[in-house]
């Protein structure tokens, strides 16, 4: 009997990855998947057993990578002022964000469907960043270099401006043929998700959250 491969796994999550800015992950079929990875199907149940436990460890692998992202960001950062730190943080999500936006906006399409699989996928892992931000934002008030605002709304502050040009590119690169408003595609996103100009719109909103009488 031939031993299973040692990356089938690690080749039918990607190809799930690959995948899903089309589908999302309710829509993916494993016989497509298996495809995409060539790999048989076989392989497929002799490493996952089900279709639920492969759509769990898909989405893991995932925010596994961004996690790793960001910790690393932040460890990077680790002697810096704090609101230096809290905005390496926030620019590292941006980014892993504009890299992904088609998986990006395949997930948010199945939160928005009440996907019961990404809904407890989400219960389960995303306060795990949130601990990160919350201590990040704390330490910034602490200090003074943000005002005291509840933590939801100074998510909101920053996270908004980040997330919708990510999300709005995505949506025109799926809806629209390659121009907007006569702005080729391409122009578009580079207008909107360059590292300047994440850094432009994350300045902007740390400014405004500055206490009042100081200088960001």
């Amino acid at each position: 009997m031939s031993r299973p491969s040692h990356n089938a796994d690690e080749r039918l999550i990607q190809a799930a990855l690959d995948l899903m800015p089309a589908s999302g992950l309710a829509s993916l079929r494993v016989r497509q998947v298996c495809t995409r990875a060539g790999v048989n199907l076989g392989m497929f149940h002799y490493h996952f057993k089900s279709k639920q436990e492969f759509n769990r460890r898909v989405l893991q692998a995932l925010y596994e990578r961004f996690f790793a992202r960001l910790t690393g960001a932040v460890e990077a950062a680790g002697g810096a002022a704090p609101r230096a730190r809290l905005r390496a943080a926030v620019l590292t999500i941006a980014r892993f964000a504009r890299e992904h936006r088609g998986l990006f906006l395949a997930v948010a399409r199945d939160l928005i469907d009440g996907n019961r699989e990404v809904l407890a996928f989400v219960r389960d892992n995303f306060a795990r960043h949130g601990r990160i931000m919350y201590a990040l934002v704390r330490e910034c008030q602490r200090t003074g270099a943000i005002r005291r605002l509840p933590f939801p709304a100074v998510v909101a502050m920053i996270a908004a401006p980040q997330a919708m040009p990510v999300i709005g590119v995505a949506v025109l690169e799926r809806v629209v043929a390659n121009r907007f408003f006569g702005f080729p595609l391409s122009t578009v996103a580079r207008l909107l998700l360059t590292d300047k100009a994440m850094a432009l719109r994350l300045d902007l909103s740390l400014g405004a959250l500055a206490p009042a009488g100081s200088r960001a």
